[in-house]
């Protein structure tokens, strides 16, 4: 399984790219990349994070951090979160169910990870929109065929020092033709970032600090 990339269990990988293919070794992120990164909330499942790099030049994403962790709360997750180069200009992808409120308090998640300095963006993820459309759904599969398209191409690379990475991406799988939604929480931040191009940005121009558009800057 390990070498391979094969599932132990299911009918099939979603992703059936062998590892070699995708990885490849840690390097300085030059400062001209495009950054954006994303949340998948949990808490008896893990929250998982995703950063990535977009070299737009060669129109060549690269995974160069993740982070995973279950059943701990928003404050825990964003000191983590915050530690990270980059965390008061790279803006964070979350996906709708971050409009939950919390049974007590009545605040949003978004919002809990807002007031915890947290680099979120001002609204939540959807896929690009198609030509003369104003939004772009939620589609699983039409994300992960993006994806896909990506990778077949060589133009999806992860950094191979990211063990949790490759062990969800191993594990990944369909059953009956059907995605299993079973410890996927890096794989679903991974989407919600490499669909979210459009929002990344480089230091200094797109984001002010803490989710602050700059004046010239329209939401798309």
């Amino acid at each position: 399984m390990r070498s391979k990339g094969i599932p132990m269990i299911g009918s099939g990988l979603v992703f059936p790219i062998q590892e070699d293919v995708l990885s490849c070794n840690p390097f300085t992120i030059p400062p001209h990349y495009a950054r954006i990164a994303a949340i998948d909330f949990g808490y008896d499942h893990p929250t998982a994070v995703v950063w990535l790099a977009w070299d737009r030049d060669e129109d060549i994403v690269y995974v160069y951090d993740c982070y995973r962790m279950a059943k701990q709360i928003p404050s825990y997750h964003a000191t983590h979160i915050n530690e990270r180069e980059g965390s008061d200009w790279i803006p964070i992808v979350f996906p709708h169910d971050g409009y939950q409120h919390d049974k007590g308090s009545g605040v949003t998640l978004a919002e809990q990870y807002r007031d915890n300095y947290v680099n979120m963006l001002p609204f939540h993820f959807e896929n690009p929109p198609a030509i003369g459309e104003k939004r772009g759904g939620n589609s699983v599969e039409a994300g992960l065929m993006e994806m896909l398209d990506r990778m077949e191409h060589g133009k999806f690379k992860v950094f191979n020092t990211l063990y949790d990475w490759f062990e969800e991406y191993r594990m990944y799988h369909r059953k009956d033709g059907k995605l299993v939604k079973l410890k996927d929480d890096l794989m679903s931040a991974t989407r919600y970032a490499a669909l979210s191009l459009r929002h990344s940005t480089t230091k200094g121009s797109r984001w002010q600090s803490k989710g602050t558009l700059a004046p010239d800057v329209a939401i798309v």
